[in-house]
C-alpha cells in the first residue's frame, strides 16, 4: 500500500490521513515480551504516515512522514499530498508529537531544504532542548531526541515549545503522553462539538488501547507509557472522542467504547486509494 489516504470532516475542520510507504505486519511478541495466550497469534500494522487538517484559517500538518532517502520505509506522503492539491507552501504549521525519524524526516527535502518552508513548527519543549545539543553530545542519545542533520539550523526562529497540556492553536490543544519518547505529545482537536485526540505513537496499534497495560519494549519508558495510555483510553471514553494513532491501519481513527477487560476499538470511516496520477 502506497500512500492511501482516509478523508473526513470534524466540525468544521477537514482531516486528511495519509500513510507512507509500504504495508507490513509485525508479530505482536515483536513488541511485547509477556503475551496473553489469546493474543499469541496477533499481529501489528507498522505503517506511519502523517495527517493534514484544513480548518478556515490555516493549513496544518501533524508530523511529516518518513525522510525521502530511507529505503524500504520511502516518503511517499509528498507526491500523494500532490496528487490531493497540498501544496507544501499551503502549510503554515506543523505539529510534531515527537522526534523519531518516521515522524520529522519528511521536514526536509531530499536536497535538505525544508519542505513546508512557510510552516512554523509546534513541538514540546524538551524535544527542542534535546535536537540542539552540540553534536558531540548526541553519541549515545536515546531514539528520537536526534534530528535529521541540519534540521535544527533551518528551524532557528520557527519553532514554538509547549511543557504541558495547553492551547497551541485555537481548537487544538497540546497533550503531553509520556514514555514513549522524549517529549512525547498527542494532540486534541475539538471543532462543532467533536473531538478527536491524535495519540502519535503512544499506542502503535489499537490493541495497545484495548489492553494498555501491554509494555511495549519499543518505548523508551515502558511502565510509563502504560499508565500514559490507561490514562488516555478513560478520557478518549469519558469524552466521546475520535481516536487517530500515526500507525494505525487506514481509516486509522476509530472510538473506544467500554469492555470487560477495559476498552474496545471500534473502527470509523473507510479509507480511499490514492488516486493517483491525474
Amino acid at each position: 500500500m502506497f500512500g492511501a489516504a482516509h478523508r473526513f470532516s470534524l466540525g468544521r475542520f477537514d482531516i486528511l490521513v495519509v500513510k507512507d510507504g509500504i504495508e507490513g505486519r509485525t508479530p505482536l511478541h515483536a513488541f511485547v515480551v509477556s503475551i496473553p495466550a489469546e493474543l499469541a497469534r496477533q499481529t501489528v500494522y507498522m505503517l506511519g504516515g502523517l495527517t493534514v487538517i484544513d480548518t478556515p484559517d490555516r493549513r496544518i500538518l501533524i508530523d511529516a512522514g518518513n525522510p525521502p532517502w530511507k529505503r524500504g520505509r520511502t516518503h511517499v506522503a509528498s507526491t500523494v499530498l500532490g496528487r490531493l492539491g497540498v501544496a507544501p507552501e499551503s502549510v503554515d504549521r506543523v505539529l510534531i508529537t515527537h522526534g523519531d525519524l518516521d515522524h520529522v524526516g519528511g521536514l526536509l527535502t531530499s536536497n535538505g531544504r525544508l519542505s513546508y518552508p512557510n510552516a512554523r513548527l509546534t513541538m514540546h519543549r524538551a524535544l527542542w532542548r534535546s535536537w540542539q545539543r552540540p553534536t558531540g553530545q548526541r553519541a549515545n542519545a536515546r531514539p528520537g531526541s536526534n534530528p535529521p542533520d541540519g534540521l535544527t539550523d533551518l528551524l532557528q526562529g520557527r519553532v514554538d515549545c509547549f511543557e504541558e497540556e495547553q492551547e497551541v492553536l485555537p481548537e487544538i490543544h497540546a497533550l503531553p503522553l509520556p514514555g514513549h519518547r522524549v517529549g512525547h505529545t498527542g494532540f486534541r482537536i475539538v471543532s462543532g462539538g467533536e473531538t478527536l485526540f491524535h495519540i502519535g505513537d503512544a499506542a502503535f496499534d489499537p490493541i495497545f488501547l484495548e489492553r494498555p497495560s501491554l509494555a511495549n519494549d519499543r518505548d523508551t519508558n515502558p511502565a510509563v507509557a502504560a499508565e500514559t495510555r490507561a490514562c488516555l483510553v478513560k478520557r478518549a471514553i469519558a469524552e466521546r472522542a475520535l481516536v487517530v494513532g500515526s500507525h494505525f491501519r487506514l481509516p486509522a481513527t476509530g472510538r473506544l467504547v467500554p469492555a470487560p477487560h477495559g476498552a474496545r476499538w471500534v473502527s470509523v470511516g473507510h479509507p480511499a486509494a490514492d488516486p493517483g496520477p491525474q
